[in-house]
């Protein structure tokens, strides 16, 4: 079993349709998939063919919103749903939870075997349904 310490060059597509910036990456991949622990936006190489942005497990988590809003109520009421990190059935869940008076209620649940594979989906989803990401 191999560990990953940063997004894999699949990921890193993935990040980046998705609208977030390369100048975020806090490491690269350069053209011998050589993973590197510099940022991105710094490498005077980047533009080469092969290069490609990579985001450590710590960047990733700080693009992630602690809350985010949805306007579900008839009364204009905001409920905010908090982010919930854990392990779970060998893998990890990350949620948006929305919890009153001991029931709590989950507006998306992301499950993978790869904490880093979940940030990935968790942040596809995010802005799939237009929620802001945290700038860095």
């Amino acid at each position: 079993m191999t560990t990953n310490i940063a997004t894999t060059k699949e990921q890193s597509a993935r990040l980046r349709q998705c609208g977030v910036s390369a100048d975020t990456a806090d490491m690269h991949i350069d053209n011998y998939k050589v993973l590197w622990a510099a940022p991105y936006k710094n490498n005077q190489r980047k533009d080469e063919k092969g290069f490609a942005p990579a985001w450590s497990l710590s960047t990733l988590l700080r693009l992630l919103p602690k809350e985010i809003k949805v306007d579900e109520s008839p009364y204009d009421e905001v409920q905010k749903y908090g982010l919930l990190i854990y392990p779970f059935m060998s893998g990890w869940q990350i949620d948006y939870q929305y919890c009153d008076n001991d029931e709590c209620q989950c507006l998306k649940c992301i499950y993978d075997t790869d904490l880093i594979e979940a940030c990935v989906k968790a942040i596809e989803w995010l802005t799939a349904n237009n929620y802001k990401l945290n700038q860095l």
